[in-house]
């Protein structure tokens, strides 16, 4: 496993954190990026980006099937 340095860790986070913001549907963008202290631009960027929808999507599907 590589090591990831600590701005990498908590940017993976904070995007990690704004596929489940944007999964939930319950902010606008702006409002999820002022939570997790990014520009709306960055939100915009992560929402194009594959792992992101991936994530959303899985996110929906854990949502559905459980118990």
């Amino acid at each position: 496993m590589t090591k990831r340095s600590p701005r990498r860790q908590e940017r993976d986070h904070k995007r990690d954190r704004a596929a489940l913001l944007l999964w939930e549907d319950r902010q606008t963008d702006e409002a999820i990026a002022r939570s997790l202290g990014i520009c709306r631009r960055t939100l915009a960027y992560w929402k194009r980006r594959p792992e992101v929808i991936a994530l959303i999507v899985a996110l929906g599907e854990a949502y559905r099937t459980r118990p």
